[in-house]
């Protein structure tokens, strides 16, 4: 009897917060702050003061919604031959982000190797998928596929030393590899 193996992964990455994303969700709250104030001075007292209950909810509720944004993960699965990347907001609403056949794979390397970024930097700006946490440049890959659909595309993303397993698999002879393994950092 002819077996298939069936290989599958998953593996989480959640997204460093880098300084831009501080500075805004700051900027965020001192403007939800600010516009609370502002409906307060204006509308207390007066015969619009229903409204400031409305503002002040809607503010609210707009904070709320908004800052779901600035939790990310990515939940990258690997399903015989398939990579699926799903984003994550706020550990509660995941969308599909992109499906990559590995068979469409041309190159892959580590974004440190000599060359990567030229690589990566000839990809239209569209065309980028940043998949990674932006914590960790000794652990993160680029993959060049070249879609029906889309063209060619860079994909940035982390895989663990079991996910790269399952990717060797699909990818022979496609992964250029260092000797030495650095996703420690080493």
């Amino acid at each position: 009897m002819d077996y298939k193996m069936t290989i599958f992964n998953e593996q989480l990455v959640k997204v460093k917060q880098t300084v831009i994303n501080i500075i805004s969700l700051i900027f965020l709250y001192v403007a939800a702050i600010g516009i609370v104030i502002t409906a307060f001075l204006f509308l207390f007292g007066t015969e619009y003061s229903m409204f400031l209950a409305l503002i002040v909810v809607g503010v609210i509720i707009g904070l709320w919604y908004l800052t779901r944004f600035y939790s990310i993960e990515y939940e990258y699965s690997l399903t015989n031959g398939c990579l699926d990347i799903d984003k994550i907001y706020a550990r509660s609403t995941r969308k599909q982000y992109i499906t990559l056949n590995m068979k469409t794979l041309e190159e892959m390397a580590l974004i440190t190797t000599a060359g990567a970024k030229e690589k990566v930097y000839a990809i239209p700006r569209g065309k980028v998928y940043n998949c990674s946490s932006n914590a960790n440049p000794y652990g993160t890959y680029y993959a060049i596929f070249n879609t029906k659909k889309q063209g060619k595309i860079c994909l940035l993303f982390e895989p663990n030393d079991k996910m790269m397993e399952g990717i060797r698999l699909f990818a022979r002879g496609k992964i250029k590899e260092d000797k030495i393994h650095i996703s420690e950092g080493k």
